[in-house]
């Protein structure tokens, strides 16, 4: 990389090959590579994209499921200044066909498995000229393996902390995904707000759990490759893979989500573990109730750590409820600061605002809004929205909350419908969509309802055309078609009519109070 007076993604390899090269870094099943191994295979991987013609700002897509290279393709495309757009997948094929083609991909990594998704794409895909494949691949592909035979020097590349690094598209109020733009200087301000946060320490160890797709795995894979850490990444969540490991690499600090964490204080084998080295469970995507953080202290026996953020801020963080927060000493006013999502992260400002951009005092509900340099460059060819969410120099949440006096945040809804489900981020209008366009159906509002296990689960409520018949499971189907699975509605209701405005514009408020009736707060 040509050398600037700024720091670049790359650097944080490169400083701890030098200061640290045989201290391991990264951990995969049986691989094991210390620092300067993983530099070494960064830059090879680096230059060998530069030989197949992949230049500063093409966009290079990943399609695969956690491992190292996932790990390694991180830090190698940023050096060649290439531009990652990290897939979900989970997603259908005509879902993943759009966003290759909108990202205007010409390279594309991806796992043996997802090779007939590819195949059966690549007619919609015509801009991808180089498949490379982790695995066995099939005549037009690549090997992986084969990239690490270049230089393993440094590629000379012009590259600036205000180039973008990533794109992750996240599902689009307007049922079109998003690419949200980091840059540099994003994902390395996010390692500070997570290092500070978690008061990070040379020497601690890490598991990578959540998918690699989503932005929180890979910068928290950035903020502890920042202090020399070692990073254990596991394919998949497995309660009991995942006891396992902390038990066996002396794992300090993990995130999870709620759901993950639930799932893991009801395995029943979860005492027969030491779990002794933990010092920090962090959680963010929902808050916990009171009763489950007594619990996760109790079992995990570490402290722990809210992070309340979004992808456009590349993740972390709008708001932290930190490690005191979490002391349970009975105050019924800490308490209740535990449904909040804290107070402002260290490297952000917040501030709550009316529908004219006006700062609102403590205890009025209004837009949460953000800044900070972690907040996104823009989204992808989206000048007219980019514009909207970072409006006067703030990005605009589209969440609804409140300040109590004491600077905790509270998030009460979303201005855009969205849905919160097992951590995932579901916009109903993508879903509506969908149904929209099965002939038996007139009419479809989507919503989240409250659900015990995933925090919300997706509802349709639908209006069946005159003369036509339609069941909860053909719905159900045919959204499983052309949707990702998660994003299926669990329950259908069938209604003669939607509430609506004098405008015909659907009351979702109105729509979602039967089903909210004895929640305090209609988010989870």
């Amino acid at each position: 990389m040509h050398r600037h007076n700024e720091m670049l993604l790359g650097d944080l390899l490169r400083k701890n090959a030098k200061l640290y090269p045989g201290k391991e870094a990264i951990v995969f099943k049986e691989n094991r590579f210390d620092y300067k191994t993983l530099y070494d295979r960064t830059n090879r991987i680096a230059n060998s994209l530069k030989n197949l013609g992949v230049k500063k700002g093409d966009r290079v897509a990943v399609l695969m499921k956690n491992c190292h290279q996932y790990a390694e393709l991180y830090f190698a495309i940023s050096k060649c200044g290439g531009i990652i757009v990290p897939l979900n997948y989970r997603l259908a094929e005509e879902e993943l066909a759009w966003i290759i083609s909108n990202a205007e991909t010409n390279t594309l990594f991806l796992n043996e498995e997802y090779m007939d998704i590819i195949r059966n794409i690549r007619p919609q895909i015509p801009g991808v000229k180089n498949f490379i494949c982790i695995g066995k691949p099939n005549e037009w592909m690549m090997n992986y393996d084969d990239m690490l035979n270049s230089s393993s020097d440094e590629p000379d590349v012009d590259i600036h902390d205000d180039d973008v690094v990533s794109i992750y598209y996240t599902s689009g109020t307007t049922g079109r995904p998003k690419g949200v733009m980091l840059t540099h200087r994003n994902l390395i301000a996010n390692c500070y707000n997570i290092n500070l946060g978690n008061r990070a320490r040379f020497g601690e160890s890490y598991i990578i759990i959540s998918p690699m797709y989503h932005a929180v795995s890979p910068a928290h894979l950035f903020a502890r490759v920042y202090m020399g850490n070692k990073c254990v990444i596991l394919e998949r969540w497995d309660v009991q893979i995942f006891l396992e490991t902390i038990e066996k690499e002396k794992i300090t600090h993990i995130f999870l989500v709620p759901a993950m964490i639930i799932f893991a204080l009801e395995y029943p084998e979860i005492h027969k573990y030491n779990l002794s080295s933990l010092r920090l469970l962090i959680y963010g995507g929902a808050p916990l109730d009171v009763g489950r953080i007594k619990q996760a202290k109790e079992i995990f026996g570490c402290d722990l750590f809210q992070g309340f953020g979004m992808t456009e801020i590349g993740p972390c963080e709008v708001s932290v409820l930190n490690q005191e927060d979490h002391m349970l000493d009975g105050s019924p006013l800490k308490e209740k600061r535990l449904a909040s999502v804290g107070r402002e992260a260290f490297n952000a400002e917040v501030k709550i605002v009316d529908g004219d951009d006006n700062e609102l005092p403590a205890e009025e509900v209004g837009e949460i809004c953000v800044r900070g340099q972690h907040v996104m460059k823009g989204y992808w060819r989206m000048p007219e929205e980019t514009q909207e969410a970072l409006k006067n120099g703030w990005f605009h949440t589209s969440d609804l909350g409140k300040r109590d006096r004491g600077g905790y945040i509270y998030v009460i809804d979303r201005k855009k419908d969205m849905i919160i489900s097992g951590a995932e981020n579901i916009y109903s209008a993508e879903i509506e969509r969908v149904i929209s366009s099965h002939p038996a159906v007139s009419e479809v509002a989507v919503i989240g309802i409250p659900d015990e296990k995933w925090g919300e689960a997706v509802k349709a409520v639908v209006v069946v055309k005159k003369g036509r018949e339609v069941t909860e499971e053909k719905i159900i189907e045919y959204c499983k078609q052309h949707l990702a699975s998660y994003k299926k509605p669990r329950s259908v209701d069938f209604v003669d009519r939607l509430p609506k405005n004098e405008i015909g514009k659907v009351l979702k408020t109105e729509l979602r109070k039967c089903y909210w009736e004895g929640h305090e707060k209609r988010v989870h």
